[in-house]
C-alpha cells in the first residue's frame, strides 16, 4: 500500500539558493547561447546569501528532510531583492527528485521559477514560469549554482 504521508508546498516560499532542475529536458532548447538576451531587462545574475533554512519532517525521520523552505537575500549583482523557495521530495529513486517553486522578489517585480534537483541539490537549470510588475508575463531558463551558504544564479528572460 502507498504511504499515507502527504507532501505539499504549503507556503510555497522558501529556497533562493539551493534547488531546481537536474535530469529535466534543457529549458532553453532551440534557443542558442548568441542570441539569449544580455541587457540588464533580460539578463540577470547575481549571488545571494541564505536568511534561513527550515527542513520539514512529514513521517519518520531520515537521512533527508522531506520538504524544506529557504529564505535569502541578494548580496551582488544586477537583481536587489530577495528569494523564497519551497522543496518537497518526491522520489527517493535513483539519487532521489526534489519538486521546489523559487520565487525572486524585487521592488520592480516578481520572477517566479521552478524546477527539480537531485538529493545533493546539484546545480540546477531553472525554468521561468511568469512575473509580475516589470517581468510580467516573463519566460525563460537559468542556472542556479548552490555553495555554502548561498547561490549563484544567472536568469535569460524573454
Amino acid at each position: 500500500m502507498a504511504s499515507k504521508r502527504t507532501m505539499t508546498l504549503a507556503g510555497a516560499l522558501g529556497v533562493a539558493a539551493l534547488v531546481i532542475t537536474t535530469g529535466v529536458p534543457n529549458a532553453s532548447a532551440g534557443l542558442e547561447e548568441d542570441t539569449a538576451p544580455t541587457d540588464a531587462r533580460h539578463y540577470l545574475q547575481f549571488t545571494s546569501a541564505i536568511d534561513s533554512f527550515v527542513p520539514v519532517e512529514g513521517g519518520p525521520a531520515g537521512p533527508i528532510a522531506d520538504q524544506f523552505y529557504l529564505a535569502s537575500h541578494t548580496t551582488s549583482g544586477n537583481f536587489n531583492g530577495t528569494t523564497a523557495a519551497s522543496c518537497v521530495v518526491t522520489s527517493v529513486v535513483n539519487g532521489g527528485v526534489r519538486l521546489c517553486e523559487v520565487d525572486f522578489m524585487s521592488t520592480r517585480g516578481i520572477i517566479t521559477a521552478r524546477g527539480i534537483t537531485d538529493l545533493a541539490n546539484t546545480s540546477v537549470k531553472l525554468v521561468v514560469t511568469g512575473g509580475l510588475g516589470t517581468w510580467h508575463g516573463a519566460t525563460g531558463y537559468g542556472t542556479l549554482t548552490p555553495f555554502e551558504g548561498g547561490s549563484s544564479v544567472e536568469l535569460y528572460l524573454r
